[in-house]
């Protein structure tokens, strides 16, 4: 796994122009920035012909507020902490978050999420 520190520059909890509740984690790496994002927190209801938040949409907000050691989503913003990737490389895609060793936090991984809440779909992959 590769580690590229950078600042949270800006958030985005809220729906995306597609409908779609979503999130975004804006990184700065001193001149590049890159997004963590493009997961839904939501889910289409047949039932009730419309979009309706999710409980694995809710864990995930759970495990970013956790990995970014803050009780609130609008602490986020300015905090400097690692972009975690699976190989070095500009382009890849961020994989997780993970605070700095001085740092209260953790670390949050997409991948330990799918596969708790989406296993079948993560064993077609």
């Amino acid at each position: 796994m590769f580690e590229r520190i950078g600042k949270i520059k800006s958030t985005m909890l809220g729906i995306e122009d597609h409908g779609i509740m979503s999130f975004s984690l804006e990184f700065d790496f001193g001149g590049a920035g890159q997004a963590f994002c493009g997961y839904a927190l939501d889910d289409y209801s047949e039932e009730l012909k419309r979009r309706v938040g999710t409980a694995g949409g809710m864990d995930l907000m759970i495990g970013i507020i956790k990995a970014c050691g803050v009780k609130k989503w609008e602490d986020i913003q300015g905090k400097t902490m690692y972009a975690l990737y699976e190989k070095e490389g500009w382009g890849e895609r961020i994989i997780g978050i993970k605070a700095l060793p001085f740092e209260q936090g953790g670390t949050f991984l997409i991948k330990e999420w799918q596969d708790m809440w989406f296993p079948e779909v993560v064993k077609k992959v």
